[in-house]
């Protein structure tokens, strides 16, 4: 993501804050309301951690953020997916980030993205619930 980057809404800064491993962030701005991945939002900061260590462990400093659709049935959904590569490790993580009324209220995996980074080779997935709370 470049320094130009506009954060416009709830969506934007998570989609920022995940892209800079900024945990408390991503805490300070979502609601306890709501599940995300059907985990409270805990168990979502917990999973994130996680994939920031793995991410870490490969030297990756950040992530670059693609904007994608999900191949799936939730029209509307499918449509917010983001895909997070790894900066040197080119790792990925394949998410949808859902929305309503400008206030993120699900995420979760996307498992069959729409897009053409499945033309780099030696692409390796991170999985955000490879690790159980």
């Amino acid at each position: 993501m470049n320094s130009n980057y506009k954060i416009e809404n709830q969506k934007d800064a998570v989609i920022h804050f995940i892209s800079k491993f900024d945990l408390e962030m991503i805490d300070a701005i979502l609601d306890e309301q709501y599940n995300y991945n059907d985990y409270g939002k805990d168990e979502l900061l917990y999973n994130l951690k996680v994939v920031f260590r793995q991410y870490a462990e490969e030297d990756d400093d950040y992530l670059e953020v693609n904007k994608n659709s999900c191949d799936c049935s939730l029209k509307d959904e499918c449509n917010s997916a983001v895909t997070f590569v790894g900066n040197n490790s080119r790792r990925f993580l394949d998410l949808i980030i859902e929305t309503k009324n400008e206030q993120v209220v699900d995420i979760y995996e996307c498992t069959s993205m729409k897009d053409d980074y499945s033309l780099i080779t030696n692409r390796k997935r991170i999985f955000l619930d490879e690790t159980p709370f």
